[in-house]
């Protein structure tokens, strides 16, 4: 036995400690066996997307590129971070790379790219060797496979009612925008695309405010950056020109230019949707040779994922020294029917979303009905179709699928400007067909309208848009996609009205009766409406809180509010009215007739089953109440008959209630003994009575299973801990939480001497690969533990290891670990912490295979919890036996102590807390 104490074996035992950990993670220690392909589980395979095709291509001698998610420990985003808070996540980040780059060395990271704000990097992968290496790590949570796609320009033969520049922006009604003077003046939209030729006359005068340019070299895939001089990166002033690298392929790099007219180009015939918008042009493609990827057609230009990713995160990073309102990313690949947020780009783009910034992308030419490209399938996205004629007809090649597009626009013979370099001139011009042609009169329109509403971020802009729209309905073959074409008819209607339409609530009204005290207030629109005013009066008729809502609430059906203000237990009627106003005329629209709703304690339910001394055999009765009107939550709570608490349990109205009755079977199980329970309802902070005691008894119960997923029937939820309800996803640290699945909680007992035992094994579809128990004490008030062990089991061919991590309050962590020999992880087996004052004995199967001495003394008193956890978040079966409490010395039956497997915290260097 050894302790781990290296700069690289802390930060692992850390993240070990922090996440549940995959077993085979510790393929990276080298006195074991590297992995194989043969020897991955079922769960390290499933981290890689395309699995089958990445082994395919490395077994073929190819070289793949892969973009890894890490693991970081207490991360959740830097989505809306700024200052300090920003730092500390991006160094979370940085970390995690760290831990990455010191685990796989030089080998990997030669040429990797190691982002900033998203927790990914971005390495080649020669041989099957590496790549199971990653997917076996306990670092890497995901693993997706980077393939140069091509942008969305595409031939296409037929010849529809003509649809030129000229014509689709009256169709669209852009023009009516220019006239009012609603042309993108202060806003700025960046173009990720193969450059943008800043000297062509459309895009003179320095509309170019910015560029940059992430392009790859790697010889391997015939692939030659299209940065200046084949740099990596740059963001110098002409970084981003279409044929400054001297390496492009002829009208390979015309792309990005025809898409920047259409945003903003200008010109007497024909101007793009916000002429006056300034534009970031960056290059994200790359020259290729190869084949493979260009067929017939080499050399041709293509992107990368991670070159994507780079010029996103680049973008994310100026975001406060430009007036940036949208991206234009006419390019992707692939079909998904479903969205896409496991994408390696989703989290960057989620984080443009929150800084009010919307990516706007292609759904592609795949001629798809059921299904659009990537990455225009991630959520956070605005997916966009293209249309054709003035019948508003899908056109034959464009992408859709039902929920899938957000807006359609015009994408048929769009005549746009072309670089110098490859038609000559000074201002050509060509006529091409694509969702490429269509994307960037949406990204354009997000900055026409940004100068219209300045007050709306990207989301509000978005709702515009789709609200204001011309319904579309996918007629081909097989389609049923229905989304809004961009419209500008009705969109200025708020610019110049002169007087507003009362405003008409639609609920609650008519004295409604509200039980939960966030009250939603729903209201129908007002034509020109920019926001509404919105009023709230207490009991005695005297106004209570007011707030101010844009159109962004709003539907095309109605506008809603849930009120930020807890009515909490304050019991009585209140009334509330509502005004529209238009903030861009000045004009405001008479007060709403006032409406009075009545927010009422939830009545007391009653108890069905068990009553009356019922006595179960089951360990996991059913419970049966009755459904009270306006619930959403049941809270039940447990106790022995002398008042000692057991636990509460809280379950959802949705899942367990049909409108009359309420059914729910005690999970985890209940210990064979004599009990009481009582119930009540709850809708926010509005409260039920507690219904009466009612008590029953369980005798010979069996053996409860837990399937532990991420919607399993309940959590065990001790009070003022945490709030755990059915149905919901968590994330977070063990510490702190019952993340996916606690088979027994224990709480607020103070005990001498204790035997926990528990009965477990850890099967299902991801394979035998572990499980975790976690003994923990002197919980501190957030939830934290100031003293406490997790146990990781895991299979290491045919033994387990037993792997201890323990924290002592005031010195940290320190980790050791045990090998059972002969056991199979798969198979049943009894687990024993036996406390005794301050030390700790660890059994399986009554054979003792470690502890520790020297705990500290919180250990004998205060609350504790037993968790049993499982490595995977779905697919396991824990069965919980039984854990009693004793105040004897020890219980019959337990071995005597072996000095030669317990550890003297005396003499352990302990790792430093993180």
């Amino acid at each position: 036995m050894k302790l781990k104490v290296t700069v690289t074996a802390v930060l692992a035992v850390l993240l070990c400690s922090l996440i549940l950990m995959l077993p085979g993670s510790i393929v990276a220690a080298s006195e074991e066996e590297p992995p194989t392909l043969d020897t991955l589980s079922a769960a390290q395979v499933s981290k890689s997307y395309t699995h089958p095709d990445v082994v395919a291509a490395l077994e073929s001698g190819q070289t793949v590129r892969l973009i890894l998610q890490l693991a970081v420990p207490e991360f959740s985003g830097t989505a809306g971070l700024e200052g300090a808070a920003e730092l500390e996540a991006m160094s979370k980040i940085d970390n995690a790379q760290a831990e990455f780059a010191a685990q796989f060395g030089s080998g990997l990271t030669e040429d990797w790219v190691a982002f900033e704000y998203v927790p990914y990097v971005s390495v080649w992968v020669e041989n099957t060797a590496e790549y199971a290496a990653l997917l076996a790590s306990d670092l890497v949570l995901s693993a997706q496979q980077d393939i140069p796609v091509r942008a969305d320009e595409l031939e296409w033969s037929e010849e529809p009612a003509p649809s030129a520049m000229a014509e689709a922006i009256p169709w669209i009604d852009a023009d009516e925008a220019h006239t009012l003077g609603y042309d993108g003046d202060g806003a700025v939209v960046a173009i990720l695309d193969t450059g943008v030729d800043k000297d062509h006359l459309y895009l003179d005068n320095g509309k170019v405010v910015a560029e940059a340019c992430f392009s790859t070299t790697y010889a391997g895939d015939g692939a030659t950056s299209l940065c200046p001089g084949s740099v990596s990166s740059s963001t110098a002033t002409g970084s981003a020109e279409p044929y400054v690298s001297g390496v492009c392929g002829t009208n390979e790099c015309d792309h990005g230019t025809h898409v920047a007219g259409i945003v903003a180009g200008t010109h007497t015939g024909f101007s793009g949707v916000a002429p006056h918008a300034d534009l970031i042009a960056v290059q994200v493609f790359s020259s290729f040779i190869n084949p493979t990827y260009c067929g017939s057609s080499a050399p041709c230009s293509l992107t990368y994922n991670t070159d994507q990713l780079r010029a996103l995160e680049h973008i994310y990073s100026i975001r406060s020294s430009y007036d940036l309102i949208s991206i234009n990313m006419s390019l992707g690949g692939g079909k998904y029917t479903a969205p896409c947020n496991s994408d390696s780009r989703a989290a960057i783009i989620g984080n443009l979303r929150t800084a009010g910034i919307a990516t706007v992308i292609a759904t592609g030419n795949a001629y798809y009905v059921d299904g659009v490209g990537g990455p225009s399938c991630i959520s956070d996205a605005v997916a966009v179709g293209a249309t054709y004629d003035n019948s508003d007809n899908v056109a034959p090649f464009s992408n859709a699928a039902p929920d899938m597009v957000d807006v359609w626009a015009p994408g048929v013979s769009i005549t746009s400007s072309v670089p110098t370099e490859s038609y000559g001139g000074t201002a050509p011009t060509d006529t091409w067909n694509g969702t490429s042609m269509a994307t960037p009169m949406v990204a354009g329109a997000f900055a026409a309208l940004k100068e219209a509403y300045p007050f709306l971020n990207s989301d509000g802009i978005l709702s515009l848009i789709r609200n204001y729209g011309v319904s579309v309905t996918d007629n081909r073959t097989g389609g049923t996609t229905v989304a809004p074409r961009l419209d500008f008819t009705d969109i200025f209607a708020p610019m110049s009205v002169s007087t507003l339409d009362r405003a008409s609530l639609r609920s609650p009204g008519a004295d409604a009766i509200v039980y939960g005290g966030r009250p939603t207030f729903k209201w129908y629109p007002v034509y020109g409406a920019t926001t509404y005013d919105i009023e709230m009066y207490d009991t005695g008729g005297t106004l209570m809180d007011s707030w101010t809502k844009g159109i962004g609430s709003c539907t095309g059906t109605y506008c809603e509010y849930r009120i930020d203000t807890d009515l909490q237990s304050n019991f009585g009627t209140y009334s509330w009215r509502v005004r529209a106003r238009n903030t861009i005329t000045s004009v405001s629209g008479a007060w709403s007739v006032t409406r009075y709703f009545t927010y009422t304690q939830l009545a007391r339910t009653w108890q069905i089953s068990p009553v009356d001394d019922y006595v179960s055999s089951s360990s996991t009765p059913t419970l049966e109440w009755g459904d009270i009107t306006g619930a959403t939550m049941y809270l039940m709570q447990f106790r022995l008959p002398d008042d000692t608490f057991v636990r509460n349990t809280l379950v959802s109205d949705a899942d367990f209630c049909d409108g009359s009755t309420c059914t729910w079977s005690v999970d985890p199980g209940l210990p064979d003994g004599d009990y009481k329970w009582h119930v009540r309802a709850k809708n926010g902070r509005n409260f039920g009575r507690w219904t009466a005691y009612r008590d029953f008894s369980i005798s010979g119960g069996a053996v409860t299973t837990f399937d532990f997923n991420s919607e399993a029937p309940n959590w065990v939820d001790p009070p003022n801990l945490w709030s755990i309800q059915n149905g919901a996803t968590y994330s977070g640290t063990p510490s702190s939480a019952c993340i996916w699945g606690c088979a027994a909680t224990y709480y607020g007992i103070n005990y001498t001497d204790a035997i926990f035992e528990t009965s477990i094994r850890s099967t299902g579809t991801y394979g035998a690969d572990g499980y975790s128990i976690y003994y923990r004490t002197d919980f501190d008030t957030d939830g934290s533990f100031g003293t406490g062990y997790e146990i990781d089991f895991y299979q290491d061919g045919g033994d387990i290891v037993a792997e201890l991590y323990g924290f002592v309050a005031g010195s940290g962590w320190f980790v050791e670990d045990w090998t059972i020999a002969s056991k199979n992880i798969s198979d049943y087996h009894t687990i024993k912490f036996v406390v005794e004052g301050t030390s700790a004995y660890f059994y399986m199967d009554d054979v003792q295979f470690g502890g520790v001495t020297g705990m500290d003394a919180a250990v004998d008193s205060g609350r504790f919890g037993v968790d049993v956890i499982s490595a995977h978040t779905s697919g396991h079966v824990v069965d919980m036996d039984w854990a009693e409490i004793t105040d004897s010395v020890l219980l019959p039956g337990i071995p005597a102590v072996d000095p030669a497997l317990v550890i003297d915290l005396a003499t352990v260097e302990l790792v430093p807390a993180k």
